[in-house]
């Protein structure tokens, strides 16, 4: 399965996100046939849960492995470190983008998720991104709104 069949079917779950082609270079590329990935799948949390769970969802049901916050939480200094081994262990990073900052780290006033994605973009992880349509981003910000 390669990155796009993957986006297509995380979009195919959940169809109010939309996929974005980020860093996907030839050279970078996985072989998706002969490997069940690792996909370490960064977004806010609580204002993305159920597009999260659509993720999830679609990562297994094409035969690969999920990796993210629902096995941690994001906090602190050292749970910043766990996050780095699980993204250093998985082969891509999927990046769910809503219309939350999330959680800030105190010493880079960056967001964990800012942090996540700087971090994979650093190592040259193949990586994509699925936004969230308007109209769900609408929706969302009227149950959880939109301060941090």
């Amino acid at each position: 399965m390669d990155n796009a069949a993957l986006a297509h079917l995380v979009a195919s779950v959940a169809p109010e996100m939309q996929p974005l082609k980020l860093g996907l270079r030839e050279d970078r590329m996985v072989d998706f046939v002969k490997k069940r990935l690792q996909v370490f799948v960064s977004s806010t949390f609580n204002d993305l849960k159920n597009e999260r769970q659509a993720a999830v969802e679609a990562i297994l049901s094409a035969g690969h492995i999920p990796a993210g916050m629902e096995l941690f939480t994001a906090g602190d200094e050292s749970q910043m470190e766990v996050i780095k081994q699980w993204i250093d262990e998985s082969d891509v990073y999927l990046l769910i983008l809503g219309g939350r900052y999330g959680s800030v780290e105190p010493k880079t006033g960056k967001s964990y998720t800012q942090l996540e994605y700087e971090y994979a973009l650093g190592l040259g992880k193949p990586l994509f991104a699925c936004v969230v349509n308007e109209a769900a981003l609408e929706e969302s910000v009227k149950q959880y709104g939109t301060t941090l």
